[in-house]
């Protein structure tokens, strides 16, 4: 399953990011975000998931640096009342993060930045330990051609992350190249994120996106799964591959607004213990899911 569900991640990776679309507009800008997402079945697992971030972002001649927070709560309802019962300690997780990021622009248009973002993520049913921290971050380094005229942009970025983009903390490669057409579509082919987006109008943007779907949690509370041995510090591991149609819409000078359908045909949610061995396995089924979110810009849009 884990080769299969990276392979089809691998050949969705086409990722286009639009010019002058909504969600580009706020990217190293200062915002407040909030989103609220429910996915039907991930494992016979109803999933709902809300957020709020803020970043602030401040440029220094050649230098941008963007520091943010985020907060989420994620629920879980069990629709087999057994594993309800077992795994009662999973139904709400929590994520508390914060994250620093550095870009730098040298000569010919080559850039490289580095993000350090940890992050506690935990269903905190005792007091928070080294097990729920992560500490996630990246690197890259990119080169853009035309960058002043949009039309005829170009861009191309390397770099490595370490984070829970595919479940349980692991490092993997970031490549992608991005091409903007003309002032309506763009896109990027590159690994690990797929999206196609085409603009209405200046303030309307719909965007085909195919992505990872995941979240890894841990649970300091004791469990016991064959009613012997018990396990303090598992791991609650979901991933997906999620297909996704968004529209954004700029309201007035400071908001945006928008919303999203998806459809995940492959879903993995899985038990581990303390050194991320799977202690059990829920059934996989497709699953839809809907999105719902809004962006409010600290300052006024240009």
């Amino acid at each position: 399953m884990k080769l299969i569900f990276r392979y089809l991640l691998l050949i969705g990776s086409f990722y286009v990011s639009k010019a002058q679309s909504p969600n580009n507009m706020v990217n190293n800008e200062s915002i407040v975000y909030g989103d609220y997402s429910l996915f039907t079945d991930i494992g016979d697992v109803e999933i709902s998931n809300k957020s709020l971030k803020m970043n602030l972002s401040k440029k220094f001649s050649t230098v941008n640096a963007l520091f943010a927070v985020s907060y989420e709560n994620h629920s879980r309802r069990f629709k087999d009342i057994f594993e309800g019962q077992l795994f009662n300690s999973f139904k709400t997780s929590y994520l508390v993060g914060f994250s620093a990021a550095f870009k730098k622009t040298y000569e010919d248009n080559w850039t490289a930045g580095w993000t350090f973002a940890p992050q506690l993520n935990s269903t905190f049913q005792s007091a928070a330990n080294g097990d729920d921290l992560i500490l996630a971050g990246n690197i890259q380094i990119g080169k853009s051609w035309n960058p002043s005229i949009l039309y005829r942009k170009a861009e191309i970025i390397f770099g490595l992350h370490y984070d829970t983009l595919f479940g349980a903390p692991q490092l993997y490669p970031l490549v992608a190249y991005s091409n903007w057409i003309n002032q309506s579509w763009s896109y990027t082919i590159g690994f690990p994120h797929s999206n196609l987006n085409y603009s209405l109008n200046n303030n309307q943007n719909i965007s085909f996106l195919i992505h990872s779907e995941s979240n890894f949690t841990n649970n300091s509370a004791e469990i016991s799964i064959n009613g012997t041995d018990t396990f303090l510090n598992s791991k609650l591991e979901s991933r997906s591959l999620a297909i996704s149609l968004n529209y954004d819409s700029i309201l007035g000078d400071y908001w945006i607004a928008g919303f999203g359908i998806s459809y995940l045909p492959i879903t993995e949610l899985r038990i581990l213990d303390t050194f991320n061995n799977q202690l059990y396995q829920f059934d996989g089924s497709e699953s839809l899911g809907i999105n719902f979110r809004v962006k409010y810009k600290l300052n006024k849009m240009k």
